[in-house]
């Protein structure tokens, strides 16, 4: 029997995720996207990335909004007095697409 999804009646789950650990739903579909970037793709497959915290994303965008707009990253850089985070936004050469 299938869950019902309490977003929008739609449910995204990471098939990999599901057979190997059971059943594992996430039910926004941005957050699947940022699961799988995160926990499946190598950093080297991706666009960009952070050096700093592994936050890897599809466009420069992205990563100066992580840098800037999340409190997670934030906390990290404190602990590791990183003052300037432009050294750990890094570009892949030769991205996965």
């Amino acid at each position: 029997m299938v869950e019902t999804a309490k977003h929008r009646g739609r449910e995204y789950q990471c098939v990999p995720c599901y057979h190997k650990e059971g059943r594992v739903v996430i039910n926004e579909k941005g957050r699947i996207e940022d699961h799988i970037l995160k926990t499946h793709v190598k950093l080297d497959e991706v666009p960009f990335y952070c050096s700093l915290c592994l936050f890897r994303c599809h466009s420069l965008q992205q990563l100066n909004k992580h840098v800037t707009a999340y409190a997670r990253h934030r906390e990290m850089a404190r602990k590791r007095d990183v003052q300037d985070h432009q050294p750990f936004l890094m570009k892949s050469s030769n991205p996965t697409k």
